[in-house]
């Protein structure tokens, strides 16, 4: 996989429903679901949920659109890295 120019954000929640952001670039989002795929383009946004068809993107809000700040993306690394460290330590 290689990503370019492209800036984006997928979370995936608990129950296996995603969402997909993104600042820059262009990026194919496809659903396993049913083989769907929606072209997002910067300030959009997507969900997919995990056992239905996926969502028509849309635009971000103000609040999304911040989580691109650099700042929130090394929070959002951070809370990434301890929820990691977690699971790992959760298997030993």
């Amino acid at each position: 996989m290689c990503v370019r120019g492209t800036d984006f954000i997928v979370e995936v929640d608990e129950d296996g429903n995603t969402a997909v952001f993104l600042s820059e670039g262009v990026l194919n989002v496809k659903s396993k679901y049913n083989n769907t795929s929606i072209i997002l383009r910067p300030g959009e946004k997507v969900c997919v949920p995990k056992d239905t068809a996926m969502q028509p993107q849309k635009t971000m809000s103000l609040t999304e659109k911040k989580i691109f700040s650099e700042e929130t993306r090394e929070n959002l690394l951070l809370q990434t890295i301890l929820h990691w460290v977690k699971l790992v330590s959760k298997l030993n």
